[in-house]
């Protein structure tokens, strides 16, 4: 009797590592928009370490779109993983569409941001940065 509960035991564990989820807990995925509504070309923003923070937060995928009835939009936008308007650290991404579409990155992996983020976009454009916390 003790043998045949014992399988039974272990039938019912085995099973039940059978339909296990590996990542029961789900990722939480978080946005900041810039828009950029002037006639400034290459409007270049630094985003706040308090918004997407350096060393904790990572870059999953960041969209450029046209503002809807503004003529003249310039459809890209730049990633860099600085702390300066100069943009000259490690660029994450660039993306470009033409007029009226939009343009996503999504990348492979996550990018950990090592100095804090600082972005280039286009006349007349909203950018979307998507991020998760870890």
């Amino acid at each position: 009797m003790r043998k045949i509960l014992g399988v039974l035991v272990l039938a019912v564990l085995f099973v039940s590592l059978a339909f296990a989820d590996g990542n029961p807990t789900a990722i939480t995925e978080y946005s900041y928009e810039i828009l950029n509504n002037s006639g400034t070309d290459a409007l270049t923003r630094i985003i706040p370490t308090t918004s997407i923070r350096p060393g904790i937060d990572k870059i999953v995928a960041f969209e450029v779109t046209a503002l809807p009835g503004l003529p003249g939009a310039e459809c890209w936008a730049a990633l860099f993983d600085d702390t300066t308007i100069a943009a000259t650290g490690e660029k994450l991404g660039e993306k470009e569409a033409a007029n009226g579409y939009t343009a996503t990155e999504r990348f492979p992996r996550p990018k950990m941001i090592a100095n804090g983020v600082v972005s280039m976009q286009g006349v007349h454009t909203r950018l979307t940065i998507y991020f998760v916390r870890e």
